[in-house]
């Protein structure tokens, strides 16, 4: 393990940043994608509100997997001093990064996307405060942990 195990509070933080940042991410691809809304028939304007959601969820996997991968960092997680590394120490590589990242894709699914990506979050939580090495869900299917940076 490369360095000591990040504290949850400082997770917590971090995510919460990123989150701000992931917030506006979605909502400038939105606003890109979602121009010239008015006029357009009630299918297709939900149409085209379920591809703008589709691609704010590929904005926020591609910075997310790009910041991880070559920094180890999202800006939320420089912010508070931890970085992503993989289980035998090593830093995480762009594979490991978008297999962090991947189960974010559950909000791209209507309606239900929410209510998974819920569960995962609080189950996760709970995760890095319980977990011997403070694994949330996505820590494990990568085999990544959090360290102090």
């Amino acid at each position: 393990m490369s360095g000591a195990l990040a504290d949850p509070g400082k997770r917590i933080a971090a995510r919460f940043i990123d989150l701000i940042l992931w917030a506006v991410m979605t909502s400038a691809v939105s606003s890109i994608s979602g121009i010239g809304l008015l006029g357009i028939r009630s299918g297709a304007a939900i149409g085209l509100s379920l591809l703008s959601g589709l691609l704010g969820v590929a904005a926020v996997m591609i910075y997310e997997t790009l910041m991880v991968s070559s920094r180890g960092q999202t800006i939320g997680k420089a912010a508070l001093g931890v970085k992503v590394v993989r289980v035998d120490g090593q830093p995480i590589e762009r594979a490991d990064a978008f297999k962090r990242i991947a189960l974010f894709g559950v909000y791209a699914v209507p309606f239900l996307g929410f209510l998974v990506a819920g569960v995962m979050g609080v189950t996760s939580l709970v995760m890095i405060f319980s977990d011997q090495r403070r694994q949330a869900l996505w820590d494990k299917l990568a085999e990544t942990i959090v360290v102090e940076a």
